[in-house]
């Protein structure tokens, strides 16, 4: 007696979804993939948007204090003294600013990367999660048409010939 074809038809059914269920988890942590690599490219960027005000502060720092020297020298008076008093003002307010811009922008690094890890663990876990779906899938569907063909009596092509 051959297979039957509903039986034949179950089994093909629950491996496709088994397929379905496995290529799913893969789209789902290439996905999320994704989204932690994007999220490690803007830590990066983050880095150097800071860097580059840094610098940008390095730049006003000299600029604000040849000015003060400037016009301190053009009233004659001595660059010492009060003109080094100023000086220090202007370095302790742009080391405070270029303090405060590091510390951000730590911060905010520190969140994209764990976000990026939180995306990660999410791929992984949808990944995991499809491969136990895939064989409850696999599983069930072998089960029914187990059943199936033995409550027709059809075992013989599902198992050989047995005496």
């Amino acid at each position: 007696m051959g297979a039957d074809p509903i039986t034949l038809g179950m089994i093909g059914l629950s491996t496709f979804k088994s397929y379905q269920q496995l290529k799913a988890g893969n789209n789902a942590q290439e996905y999320y993939n994704e989204l932690a690599t994007e999220k490690q490219r803007d830590a990066l960027v983050e880095r150097k948007m800071s860097m580059e005000q840094m610098h940008d502060l390095d730049i006003q720092q000299n600029a604000d204090i040849g000015a003060a020297k400037n016009a301190i020298a053009g009233r004659g008076l001595r660059v010492g003294g009060s003109g080094s008093t100023i000086t220090d003002k202007i370095r302790r307010t742009i080391a405070r600013r270029k303090s405060m811009i590091a510390f951000q922008s730590q911060e905010k690094q520190r969140s994209l990367k764990y976000e990026a890890a939180s995306y990660r663990k999410e791929g992984r876990l949808a990944k995991r999660g499809s491969k136990a779906e895939a064989f409850t899938s696999l599983l069930t569907g072998g089960l029914a048409a187990g059943k199936r063909a033995y409550d027709k009596g059809d075992m013989e092509w599902l198992f050989g010939k047995t005496t």
